[in-house]
């Protein structure tokens, strides 16, 4: 078919010449094929690694210690650029610290650096630990995690009675942070009827003040049953207060 003459020609008669296509480079966005090379192998090999979590860019375990906390059992991620060039990745220098983590260093010549990528571990030390049986050791290893970690795993673990109150209490007091004198007045007028966290911020005083003050019955983890926290009649009466002066 012939092409129309192009209006801003200044021939009309003109022969017209089709332009050519211009055609872009294609670009390989297929995403690198890990766990059959040579270094993914070599861990495999060596003990280090699965082939699992090689292939899917998850962190490697030390199969070497307890699974909890999952910070110390998952201390570093293998990531791979669209290249194929290959990183170690940890939260902070002191996970590149572990035995293990010096292990893969040394199998596979690379360094393992901070990222934010590998920053799960901090949350994962915090939630696997603030529980009674391991708040004294969560404690003494507050260098895998922030105090920020602790004070929503804390308040998490109080309401769903992983952490008693009691112990939520020591824990703070050994990480001195100072419980509020008007314990909590301020959030806890704000609980409301939520699956969850009842519209409070379950921080870990909030939490503490929650349960023993008797707004909040915490919930129960057992083998195979879990029973949730629930409002008290207390918590209750309140909310019906609020919600009648608001209409």
């Amino acid at each position: 078919m012939v092409p129309r003459p192009d209006p801003r020609q200044l021939d009309l008669f003109a022969e017209q010449v089709v332009p050519a296509f211009r055609t872009e480079p294609t670009l390989d966005t297929s995403p690198v094929r890990v766990g059959f090379i040579p270094m993914d192998e070599m861990l495999i090999e060596a003990g280090l690694g699965s082939r699992y979590s090689l292939m899917t860019g998850y962190a490697l375990q030390d199969t070497s210690v307890p699974y909890l906390p999952r910070s110390i059992a998952f201390p570093v991620t293998l990531k791979r650029d669209r290249d194929g060039t290959p990183h170690l990745f940890v939260a902070s220098p002191v996970y590149a610290d572990l035995p293990y983590v010096r292990r893969v260093e040394e199998a596979t010549g690379l360094k393992a650096i901070s990222h934010p990528s590998a920053s799960g571990a901090f949350w994962h030390h915090a939630v696997d630990l603030a529980a009674d049986a391991g708040w004294e050791r969560l404690a003494e290893s507050l260098e895998f995690t922030t105090l920020e970690c602790v004070d929503q795993a804390v308040g998490l673990h109080v309401i769903d009675g992983e952490l008693s109150a009691a112990n939520a209490r020591l824990l703070m007091g050994r990480l001195g942070v100072q419980e509020p004198g008007d314990r909590s007045a301020a959030a806890l007028a704000r609980i409301d009827v939520n699956f969850g966290s009842f519209e409070l911020d379950t921080t870990a005083w909030t939490a503490i003040h929650a349960v023993e003050d008797g707004w909040i019955k915490p919930g129960r983890v057992g083998k195979g049953r879990t029973v949730y926290a629930t409002l008290t009649k207390k918590a209750l009466d309140h909310v019906a207060s609020r919600r009648a002066q608001a209409a």
